[in-house]
């Protein structure tokens, strides 16, 4: 009766450590992020406002960092970035009750500060969106102590 208890233990310990493990295999978090530069949260702000009214469901704002001084917004699907393109690091912010994604982490630790708190995207992963809308984007580059936009593709809602 001991040995069958014990194997029982044993077995139960081993099913709920495997159900942790493969939990945590699918977990995917995002860190949360403060953009420090004023000029660049009120260009990026101006921006969104700009296409509030282009209503595109299923996507976010995202940013992605090319270099020191270049920063390209649009919307994409999330899910895209997770599993598509299989970007380990994604970045999350608020712009005025916006959620903005930043995918490209190389060149940020001069744009933003991290915060050590992160939240849950792992429903995103396993998923992924087909739409084949072309969506709007801006160019942005710094210049000085001043960002601008200096590329704007903007293509006419649904």
């Amino acid at each position: 009766m001991k040995q069958l208890f014990t194997l029982i233990f044993f077995s139960v310990i081993s099913i709920i450590s495997y159900s942790q493990n493969i939990n945590f295999e699918n977990k995917y978090t995002s860190e949360i992020v403060f953009i420090k530069d004023s000029n660049l949260k009120k260009l990026l702000l101006k921006i969104i406002k700009k296409d509030v009214l282009c209503q595109t469901k299923g996507l976010e704002w995202y940013l992605d960092i090319i270099d020191n001084d270049k920063i390209l917004i649009s919307k994409y699907a999330i899910e895209n970035f997770i599993d598509t393109k299989g970007i380990n690091n994604i970045y999350a912010t608020t712009i005025d009750d916006n959620i903005l994604f930043i995918v490209n982490s190389e060149y940020m630790n001069n744009i933003i500060s991290k915060s050590k708190y992160s939240i849950d995207l792992s429903h995103f992963k396993g998923k992924e969106n087909y739409s084949t809308v072309d969506y709007s984007f801006w160019a942005i580059q710094k210049k000085g102590n001043k960002y601008q936009i200096i590329k704007e593709k903007k293509y006419n809602c649904d």
